[in-house]
This record gives C-alpha cells, sequence and structure tokens, in this order.
C-alpha cells in the first residue's frame, strides 16, 4: 500500500493500479498587523495556518478501477464534509478534508462510460480539538480579564469616593455681581 485518504486506498498490483502524482504540501504562519500612526505596522506572530494538500489521481478502468465509483466516493466526501486520516507510507499526515475535487474525464466508451479520468484534489488540514497549550493560555487569558474586571471595579470605587468629597462651588462672574447691585440677578 502506498498510503490512503479514508477510504480510498492508493496501491499498486498485478491487476490493480491507483496512485497519485504531483503531490505538493503548502505550509503557512498567521500573523496579525497592528497599524500604528506614522509608522510601519507591527507584526504579531499568531500560529500555523493550516496546511494544504494538492494530489493528482489517475483512474483508469484498464488498471482494474471503476472511475465513476471513485469519483462518486470523492465527491460524498468533500459535499458531507468529512474529515479523512491520510496516510502516506506509514506516516500519518493528518486529519484533512477535501476542499476541492477537479474531474478530467479523458476518456469515455460510446455507451458514455467513464473509462479514464484524471482527477485533481485539494485538502485542508482538519483540526477538531483545541491542544492543551491552547487551554492554558485561554485559561491565562481569562485570569487576566478576570483580574481586570476587579481593578476596573476597585477604580470606579475609589473614584466614586473621591467625587463624594469635592463639592461644586457655584461661579460668580462680573456680569452677575453687577446684577445683584441693579437688583433682581443672582450668582451664576
Amino acid at each position: 500500500m502506498i498510503g490512503s485518504l479514508g477510504t480510498v486506498v492508493f496501491e499498486v498490483s498485478s491487476d490493480y493500479i491507483k496512485t497519485f502524482e504531483d503531490f505538493s504540501r503548502e505550509a503557512h504562519a498567521r500573523y496579525a498587523k497592528h497599524e500604528v500612526l506614522g509608522i510601519k505596522p507591527i507584526k504579531q506572530f499568531l500560529g500555523p495556518e493550516l496546511d494544504k494538500i494538492k494530489l493528482k489521481i489517475n483512474l483508469s478502468a484498464a488498471h482494474g478501477i471503476n472511475p465513476t465509483q471513485e469519483i462518486n466516493s470523492l465527491r460524498y466526501y468533500m459535499l458531507k464534509g468529512k474529515a479523512l486520516p491520510l496516510m502516506i507510507g506509514n506516516k500519518n499526515l493528518g486529519k484533512f478534508t477535501i476542499e476541492t475535487l477537479n474531474e478530467g474525464w479523458t476518456v469515455v466508451d460510446n455507451k458514455g462510460n467513464l473509462i479514464t479520468a484524471e482527477i485533481e484534489i485539494e485538502l485542508e488540514e482538519y483540526i477538531d480539538s483545541i491542544p492543551k497549550i491552547t487551554k492554558k493560555v485561554q485559561s491565562k487569558v481569562k485570569k487576566t480579564s478576570s483580574s481586570i474586571k476587579v481593578s476596573k471595579k476597585i477604580a470606579k470605587k475609589n473614584t466614586s469616593k473621591k467625587a463624594k468629597k469635592v463639592t461644586v462651588k457655584p461661579k460668580v462672574t462680573k456680569v452677575a455681581l453687577l446684577g445683584t447691585k441693579m437688583g433682581g440677578y443672582t450668582p451664576i
């Protein structure tokens, strides 16, 4: 066995050939850019992006394969959003979902049966649980945010106490004073 994608097995034998070619894997990093006035943005590493894999599969009835059946099973996985384990040799590359499925029908017989097809598949890594290290970071964020809330409450209490002690005296202006001498005006 060369490998597998879920129940789709890649192997070569005397009467059965199903393999892939042009295998490529992409890995990216995620960054946040914080805009700052007057200088270049500050970049912050957030973590790795989901890996992407592209590969081509040649299916031929002459090699013991039913191309229509294979295409239908891959299409089913894609449309249902199934996360499939990807194995190459004895290496487990993780779980992947089929994001894109391009079919090239290269040979069709005189009854419309698909004889030979070339499929291009784009896979994206599927992570179904939060790693333990992320859970630790999340718990630290919760503790920090709760301590910030407590600090804000304390600050709010302190400012409200200070506000009670301060008394505001009315402002007396020249116009107001003149008005009192002329009779009837009260200070503002």
